[in-house]
């Protein structure tokens, strides 16, 4: 049988199959293009009923608007106006839509901007008509009015009524057309599908007739492939070699009997793959069969190679294979490989084979170290060159070009073309760095900025050396890096120390200003009011006396907040040395310090044990001082402060004011209150500086405190939240590091 004639027949087929597929599509398409017509058709049927419906809906919200009118001058019951108001929306929300619906229809666009001007003047007339002088019950001219308000409303109305029944008329009178197209659409459907059923069948008749006619063709070639195969397996065997195949597209690999045979194994006694092959090959040749390996999968060219294999009785016997890529006739790439037995042959010219071998390793050393460089390269962000000072001939690894923007040796590496892309005030560096390696013999790094192919700025340092190669030539290497991100950081970070710097040395200025020369006139103010005796002060008027204990009073919030400001700026500066404590001779000591104030108010304070911690001792210490003086601040009035102070081990992850980055563990310390308490709205506001949610009158203080607990829990690594409810208390929440 000629292979001809079954490439011949298969051609037919798949043109039969071909055209019979185009007449197909073009059918498809003209039944796609109906249905796209048919269900225009429908939506314009559906449109035309939205129109009338919505026509309908627009007159009805008027009705309702009169209805609420009429309702609210009958009764004077504002709950009439509700209708009205709504009515009056639902109209606009209306009108819009209706623009909407008719936008490709001029003639009604022109009939709604006449109706707008239309119901605008009907709701001026109902608005007219709910004007309290016109609904004043004893006022005849007032009735008289309101009567002709009506009267004209109405003749509006009728007009309104026959403005949209004539847009009415319009939509039907299309809508007809559209029912007719829709009708004729619809009935040419069940015709033309069937149509395309009888096309289909026939094409598929058709081709079971030709697969058919061809199944003896191919039952006569299958006969002759099996008489070809027989004979090539004798081959192998006699020939000492083997065939094997992978598929590309499926990746599926493929071993004639005689490579098990050649391995010392039965017949498909193992998966055809290459890692159990490769369990077969020499260990020290396994790099061979792997590389060509990874060449096929990548389609490379297939060279022979040479390599020992160990067989299954451990004799050991040497393999050559070669291969190369087909394609068949759907174009698939398939690999067909040839492995062979050359023992024999290899010991009689062993001598030059070990040679070849150790020839073959070097190379393959040198291509691995080369590739790994390369990547190095990448990775790093850097690339080498090389000089040849005998020849003046320079050389650029490929991420050189890379550095700049630019494909792999896209220019001719030369030091002119390099200074095309080094920023114009950077040339000199280059041109220095040059004739200091070349003439006093030193290697100085060298900076400067590349303006890469896109135009944008990067930094370069270069490093070089001078080398003598075999032949005594003398070679300068030379490593240049992008340090582009490097660069930039040690900008930001200098100038964020140069911030540093600046605010350390303003708050320092601050610090001295409120211990020496802000307290100065507060204490001479405070001395000179002390010394107004009694009797000078009953000398003077009422007014007079009033002024002076407002001077006297805010003398000393002024002194409290000098204070309390200083204590901030030494939560922030001061050292933070850690010392393990416990935490309740701290809370015992801050209890001790308001113990006057905790006796005045006859508070409770209600403890749990606290744990040992490392912590800073007085920051600590003023941490509860602060909170439990400020639930003692915020009490009620005639309500004596009760004070609850729990504590508890937690998971980090059962709370989400946690962040998920820190420690696995805290402490969990809660001070609650009974005292007026605050808005949740404003709980992160209550730790920033200066903010207060009281008035300065009724509670003292400088809105200071707060912050300089958030400040040491901070100093500690912890969290601080806070919850609030007017009038029922606060709940402040404190998270430590266990």
């Amino acid at each position: 049988m000629n292979p001809k004639v079954i490439y011949t027949s298969s051609y037919i087929l798949k043109g039969v199959f071909l055209a019979s597929l185009f007449l197909l599509v073009i059918i498809s398409s003209i039944t796609y293009r109906h249905t796209v017509t048919l269900k225009e058709s429908s939506e314009e049927v559906v449109h035309s009923h939205k129109v009338n419906l919505e026509l309908e809906e627009l007159l009805s919200y008027i009705k309702d608007a009169e209805t609420g009118q009429r309702g609210y001058i009958i009764t004077h019951d504002t709950t009439f106006l509700i209708p009205f108001n709504n009515a009056y929306k639902n109209v606009s929300r209306s009108f819009n839509l209706l623009k909407e619906l008719t936008a490709d229809n001029i003639q009604q666009q022109k009939n709604l901007d006449s109706l707008k001007h239309l119901i605008n003047m009907r709701f001026a007339f109902l608005e007219m008509g709910l004007q309290k002088d016109s609904l004043t019950p004893f006022n005849k001219s007032n009735k008289s009015a309101l009567h002709i308000n009506l009267l004209k409303g109405k003749d509006i109305m009728n007009i309104i009524r026959l403005h949209i029944k004539e847009m009415i008329d319009l939509e039907m009178r299309g809508l007809k057309g559209r029912e007719q197209k829709y009708q004729s659409e619809v009935s040419f459907t069940p015709l033309f599908t069937f149509s395309l059923f009888l096309f289909s069948l026939l094409i598929f008749v058709l081709s079971y007739l030709m697969i058919n006619r061809n199944f003896d063709i191919l039952k006569k070639s299958n006969a002759q492939l099996t008489i070809i195969t027989e004979s090539f397996k004798q081959a192998e065997v006699i020939g000492e070699f083997c065939f094997t195949q992978w598929n590309s597209e499926t990746n599926e690999l493929y071993y004639s009997d005689n490579l098990y045979k050649l391995l010392g194994c039965k017949p498909k006694s193992f998966e055809p793959n290459n890692e159990n092959y490769i369990n077969f090959v020499h260990p020290e040749d396994k790099y061979i069969v792997n590389e060509e390996a990874e060449i096929m999968t990548n389609g490379g060219v297939i060279y022979p190679r040479f390599y020992r294999i160990i067989r299954k009785d451990g004799e050991l016997r040497y393999f050559t294979s070669v291969g190369k890529f087909i394609s068949n006739i759907e174009n698939n790439r398939t690999y067909i490989g040839i492995i062979k037995d050359i023992t024999q042959s290899y010991l009689d010219s062993e001598n030059l084979e070990q040679k070849n071998r150790k020839l073959e390793e070097a190379n393959a050393a040198l291509l691995i170290t080369t590739e790994s460089f390369k990547h190095a390269e990448e990775i790093g962000k850097f690339s080498s060159w090389m000089w040849d000072l005998e020849t003046n001939k320079l050389i650029y690894s490929d991420n050189q070009y890379r550095l700049l923007g630019c494909e792999p040796q896209c220019f001719e590496p030369t030091i002119e073309n390099f200074l095309e892309f080094v920023h114009p005030d950077d040339k000199h560096v280059i041109t220095q760095g040059n004739e200091l390696v070349m003439n006093e013999d030193k290697y100085p790094a060298a900076f400067f900025r590349i303006i890469r192919k896109d135009g944008k700025l990067h930094y370069f340092k270069s490093l070089s050396k001078i080398l003598e190669n075999i032949g005594g030539n003398k070679m300068l290497i030379g490593i240049n890096s992008d340090v582009t991100e490097q660069h930039l950081n040690n900008v930001v970070l200098e100038d964020k120390n140069r911030e540093l710097e600046r605010t350390n040395t303003e708050l320092a200025s601050f610090n001295h200003v409120a211990s020496h020369d802000l307290q100065e006139p507060l204490r001479k103010i405070q001395l000179f009011i002390s010394r107004i005796s009694e009797k000078d002060r009953g000398g003077m008027s009422d007014a007079g006396r009033e002024y002076l204990e407002k001077i006297q009073v805010s003398a000393h919030r002024m002194r409290v907040l000098i204070d309390d400001l200083l204590l901030f700026s030494r939560t922030n500066k001061s050292e933070k040395v850690f010392e393990t404590a416990d935490l309740n001779v701290l809370l015992e000591n801050a209890q001790q310090e308001l113990a006057e104030t905790i006796e005045e108010k006859e508070a409770v304070i209600q403890a749990e044990p606290l744990p040992l911690l490392k912590v800073i001792p007085f920051q600590m210490q003023q941490l509860f001082l602060n909170l439990i003086g400020n639930a003692l601040k915020y009490s009620q009035t005639g309500v004596s402060p009760v004070i609850k102070i729990t504590c508890e081990k937690i998971i980090a992850q059962q709370y989400p004011v946690i962040k998920k980055d820190t420690l696995d563990y805290y402490y969990k310390i809660s001070m609650s209150d009974n005292g007026v308490g605050f808005d949740q709205q404003y709980a992160e506001n209550i730790f920033v500086l200066f903010q207060r949610l009281h008035d300065t009158n009724k509670y003292s203080g400088t809105g200071i405190g707060l912050a300089i607990c958030k400040k040491i829990v901070e100093n500690h690594g912890g969290f601080i939240i806070a919850e609030g409810q007017p009038e029922v208390g606060s709940v402040f929440t404190i998270f430590l590091p266990a």
